[in-house]
């Protein structure tokens, strides 16, 4: 009877440890959950969605032409941006990219406009940032009045397009820090309410005439 009362116990004694064990086992500990917790992070910051830039990017006379300046984008830190087609250097190619608006504008612009292209002397590179506003005449021309005040943008390059409702900003480069949150700010100290506008449908617009005459000036004058 004793050894059937003994047995018993140990039994129940052997049930409880291994039930205290598996328990134990289930349950995180504070390490663990920490690293749980710290890996959740990163994935969260990859869902943030990344700050876009559209960009209108010169010089893609051929396919060569492009490959080259897609490299200059992504070496200066834009990323994942659409494909630059070859336009036989007739104005400029549209670029939607992500580029944080806190960034210096200033290394892509150095980096576009120093792309060793195969055919820089009949299309020279160059990139300008493409904003959108209300405009009419008169706001137009003070956006414009607006950017000579921006160090790192080329105000007399840049153009603002009523019709369109479009401000593109031309890049200067050099050692003056420019960021798209620096543009939108002046411009909205001077009372135009511009914005980065990126999902938009219309993602291929027509480069205006103006600078496509441009373009074929600069072409016949390599020409001669």
């Amino acid at each position: 009877m004793k050894t059937l009362v003994t047995c018993a116990i140990v039994g129940l004694l052997s049930i409880a440890i291994t039930t205290a064990y598996v328990r134990a086992a289930d349950e995180p500990s504070e390490e663990k959950t920490k690293e749980k917790e710290a890996a959740k992070k990163p994935a969260e910051k990859a869902g943030k969605k990344a700050d876009q830039v559209r960009l209108y990017v010169e010089g893609a006379y051929c396919a060569g032409c492009a490959a080259v300046l897609t490299e200059a984008l992504s070496i200066s830190g834009v990323k994942n941006t659409s494909k630059i087609s070859a336009n036989a250097g007739k104005g400029y190619v549209i670029v939607l990219a992500d580029f944080g608006h806190d960034k210096n504008l200033s290394q892509v612009a150095d980096a576009v406009k120093g792309a060793d292209t195969p055919h820089k002397r009949q299309a020279k590179p160059g990139v300008s940032l493409e904003l959108f506003a209300k405009l009419d005449k008169e706001s137009a021309a003070k956006a414009i009045k607006s950017l000579a005040a921006v160090e790192g943008v080329d105000a007399k390059g840049s153009a603002a397009d009523p019709k369109r409702g479009v401000i593109s900003v031309r890049l200067a480069g050099g050692d003056k820090p420019v960021s798209v949150a620096g543009i939108v700010s002046q411009l909205k100290a001077d009372g135009i309410a511009a914005s980065i506008v990126t999902d938009s449908v219309r993602r291929i617009l027509d480069p205006p005439k103006e600078a496509a005459e441009d373009a074929k000036e600069g072409e016949k004058g390599d020409q001669k």
